[in-house]
């Protein structure tokens, strides 16, 4: 099985943050160059695109740092899922894709006006108010599956019609395309109470939360 780590940073972000640990069996890529979000966000949605000779994609957004090895987690979690995600740090409160929207809103994250068309267009299709948000900072999956090929285009032709908070549009096209998909919950203090079932092999380094080492380091 041949794996890439990898990450996408343009605009004013132009460094990246090389893994802390020595990890056998993988690659890592990072595609760097000049423009915005939504250049970055092309890496981040199609890796069928620019990584086809892998069997498995590991996104890290350039905000975060792999401290120990994840191969044992990728194995782990592939074994009956071929797309895994972070929990939101919502989750413990069902926070839901309509929610999730306003929010955006309200503290300026995104185009408003986009965001406001969008969530309307999702409520005229019937995307039901209990889809969930997830974390799009950490995307595990099989990328070469045609259904997950079918998500991923999906998913982009979102990202360029509406919003680039892929956030918002996650839980929408995994709706329509009926995907299944496996959520790792982190260690964040607000998810304590639903258990730790991973993540606790990245921090983040700048942002609302860190992923910590199992030793609390």
């Amino acid at each position: 099985m041949r794996i890439a780590i990898y990450t996408a940073i343009f605009g004013k972000y132009k460094t990246f943050n090389l893994p802390e640990t020595k990890i056998s069996g993988w690659d890592f890529v990072s595609f760097l160059g000049e423009g915005g979000n939504i250049d970055a966000k092309k890496f981040k949605l199609l890796p069928h695109r620019y990584l086809p000779q892998y069997d498995v994609s590991v996104w890290i957004d350039g905000s975060i740092i792999i401290i120990d090895d994840i191969i044992p987690v990728i194995e782990k979690y592939l074994k009956e899922d071929d797309f895994v995600v972070l929990a939101h740090p919502g989750d413990h409160k069902h926070l839901s894709i309509y929610e999730e929207a306003e929010k955006c809103i309200q503290f300026g994250k995104g185009d408003a006006f986009k965001v406001k068309g969008q969530i309307d267009a999702y409520k005229r299709e019937g995307c039901p108010e209990d889809r969930e948000v997830i974390a799009t900072g950490i995307i595990i999956r099989r990328h070469n599956k045609p259904n997950i090929i079918e998500f991923n285009e999906a998913w982009w032709n979102e990202i360029q019609k509406y919003s680039v908070k892929d956030q918002i549009s996650f839980p929408y096209v995994a709706w329509k395309h009926q995907l299944e998909y496996k959520k790792i919950y982190t260690t964040h203090p607000q998810l304590k109470t639903l258990g730790i079932l991973g993540a606790s092999w990245f921090k983040k380094i700048y942002g609302e939360y860190w992923f910590k080492k199992k030793d609390g380091g």
